[in-house]
């Protein structure tokens, strides 16, 4: 099961990816911006040729793709083998971006579960057809608020700002 992760600048998706990501063990971070905060333990890439080359035999990590429209711009169809191939060896990737409809589609539709903040509402469109109806109010969200759906449910979670790292998930 690989995992969108779509929200506006400073919606809250880095902090919640970067949360998540300091609690596996295994990590492996795409980021080409180099953004702080990632766990030490990581194994970190900013050049998407090295990153892709590395993914040829990566196993049994959880792999978080930032910005990930600049991976599929350099070079879409080694993008796309993460998903659709490297899952059999226990890959779980995590596809993050500031807007749905930047995500190819054939992307997206590999990723099981969304996590949508605040989108635009062409946005917060396009994720509720491919979800569920109920992402359509992610065009409504405040920072730090957002909605994790599949195809069968949704539930609207916000992040807690009172100790940082956030806390990864709170229900409201």
């Amino acid at each position: 099961m690989h995992v969108l992760i779509v929200g506006q600048s400073t919606s809250g998706k880095s902090n919640l990816c970067k949360a998540w990501a300091n609690d596996q063990d295994s990590v492996i971070v795409y980021d080409p911006l180099k953004s702080t905060g990632w766990p030490i333990h990581a194994l970190k890439f900013s050049d998407p040729e090295k990153f892709l080359r590395h993914m040829v035999t990566a196993q049994s990590a959880h792999v978080y793709i930032d910005e990930a429209m600049t991976l599929w711009e350099y070079d879409y169809k080694r993008a796309n083998k993460i998903l659709y191939n490297r899952r059999h060896q226990g890959l779980l990737v995590y596809v993050i971006g500031q807007r749905a409809t930047m995500i190819l589609p054939h992307a997206r539709n590999q990723c099981s579960k969304v996590f949508a903040f605040k989108q635009n509402l062409a946005d917060a469109q396009s994720l509720a057809g491919d979800y569920n109806p109920e992402v359509i109010e992610c065009n409504r969200l405040a920072k730090g608020e957002f909605i994790a759906a599949d195809t069968f449910s949704a539930e609207r979670y916000r992040l807690d700002y009172t100790n940082f790292p956030p806390s990864p998930i709170l229900q409201e």
